[in-house]
């Protein structure tokens, strides 16, 4: 794809499983060595999405699908 739109930082498209009124872009950024970067850090905490907070966050969006992760079992 940079050989046929070298000026492009990237692309975006929208799913056709991604549906509904929550449906949004999926983007894909990369940029040549050299050039300015084309993300920053937020400044705000991560999202650990190994515990209960960070796995109700990661339900609650996909709770449209009627999907969700569960808690991971321990080993034995």
């Amino acid at each position: 794809m940079r050989h046929q739109a070298p000026w492009a930082a990237g692309f975006r498209w929208l799913s056709r499983q991604d549906f509904g009124p929550d449906a949004s872009d999926v983007c894909v950024l990369y940029a040549a060595n050299g050039s300015p970067a084309l993300l920053t850090p937020s400044g705000q905490e991560p999202l650990h999405l190994d515990d209960a907070a960070g796995r109700g966050y990661v339900n609650a969006l996909l709770a449209p699908l009627r999907i969700g992760v569960e808690q991971p079992r321990t080993r034995e």
